[in-house]
């Protein structure tokens, strides 16, 4: 579950849970019941987890999406109060998006400067360095932008 968005981990695990109620409902009457009893059960699994995904999905998932966007605006407000947090939220077209801007070394020097947050891919590092070294392999390049994007996040 680590690399899925953080509101859909509680719906994944309701999920998870209606269908672990499903198994336990059909290991209760499957290897010794009537044709009758095996069908009833098996409709009843079905349903249990037709209606976890619908809460989960249907419903859970938009409260948790809206819980965490709070929570992330509550905490990018006090962690930074001289960042512009409704210019980045009003910027993006969903508020579920990132405001991202085109990569550009004047750019994160200034914002670097003004002592603000950066979120940069290395995919433009990686781009930048594949057109400079034009004859090394591509997975040379990648994993020397991946040391360089970690060297910068640890301040060297």
């Amino acid at each position: 579950m680590s690399f899925m968005p953080i509101p859909s981990v509680v719906p994944t695990t309701l999920l998870l849970l209606g269908i672990g109620v499903a198994c336990w409902r059909l290991g209760t009457i499957v290897v010794m019941g009537t044709r009758g009893q095996k069908l009833k059960a098996w409709a009843d699994a079905s349903l249990v987890t037709a209606v976890a995904a619908a809460i989960a999905f249907g419903w859970l998932q938009g409260v948790m999406a809206n819980r965490f966007e709070r929570a992330a605006v509550r905490v990018a407000r006090t962690s930074a109060p001289t960042a512009d947090v409704q210019s980045v939220q009003t910027s993006a077209t969903t508020p579920d998006e990132i405001a991202w801007e085109p990569f550009s070394q004047r750019r994160l020097e200034q914002l670097i400067s003004e002592g603000r947050t950066v979120f940069a891919s290395p995919q433009p590092i990686v781009d930048a360095l594949t057109r400079a070294q034009g004859q090394r392999s591509s997975a040379a390049v990648t994993q020397t932008a991946n040391n360089s994007v970690g060297d910068m996040s640890h301040g060297s």
